[in-house]
């Protein structure tokens, strides 16, 4: 097969992919080190909020992007991703233009994950510590999804030689010319940056400081964005 550099990734992907990572960073950080009463544990469930905006973009452009954006091009079974670990493992594996068995499962698990992690951290609050426990343990999950995700990258970088990560800042990497996409999607890229940049700077204005509270823009959902404080001279 003939290969030369060709453009895989649309820009609205590359986009959400850096989005997804350091909004989870950030939220996944400021969960670990800082108090859940403290004056910035606010900033954690804002950066969630603002990531269900990309999540929900994502969920359309996998039905609408190009053609390696589309869940319809890396949509595989168990019984195929298990073929392609062994496969990996034994170093028979070939690589693909978009996504393979391995990075596919770890995208639609960091897709569903942070719908989940958002869904719990809502209903944790005001406190309820198994909704909380569940909330903690699915962003220890996730970040096993990054970490697995990482760690196939790494993998493919030493069986390739090829630095597949760069792909997702360049939006190109080797591959048969029949395989590459048309166009980069500008167009799409730029509803992208309007979405979620205009959900967050709602999101951030309606964000009620001394009630500790969200109005969810165009809903009317008042959120608690804070832990409550223990009652000082409560009752049991």
């Amino acid at each position: 097969m003939t290969t030369s550099t060709i453009r895989t990734w649309d820009l609205p992907t590359r986009l959400f992919h850096w989005t997804l990572a350091g909004l989870f960073l950030g939220a996944f950080t400021l969960a670990s080190v800082v108090d859940e009463h403290g004056p910035t544990f606010h900033v954690h469930m804002l950066l969630g909020l603002t990531l269900m905006a990309a999540i929900a973009f994502r969920l359309a452009w996998g039905l609408v992007g190009s053609r390696h954006a589309r869940f319809s091009s890396f949509l595989y079974s168990p019984a195929e991703l298990l073929r392609y670990l062994k496969e990996a493992l034994a170093r028979r594996d070939r690589p693909v233009a978009g996504h393979n068995p391995g990075s596919s499962w770890a995208i639609y698990a960091m897709l569903l994950l942070p719908v989940l992690l958002v869904t719990t951290g809502i209903l944790s609050q005001p406190k309820n510590d198994l909704v909380g426990d569940i909330h903690g343990v699915l962003g220890k999950l996730m970040l096993a999804a990054v970490l697995a995700h990482l760690a196939g990258l790494a993998f493919h970088t030493w069986r390739h030689r090829e630095n597949i990560a760069i792909s997702m800042v360049t939006g190109e990497r080797r591959g048969d010319p029949a395989d590459a996409i048309g166009s980069s999607r500008p167009v799409a890229a730029l509803v992208f940056l309007v979405l979620v940049g205009g959900w967050a700077t709602m999101v951030v204005r309606s964000h009620d400081r001394v009630a500790k509270v969200v109005k969810l823009p165009g809903i009317g959902l008042s959120i608690p964005v804070a832990e409550r404080p223990p009652e000082v001279g409560g009752h049991d």
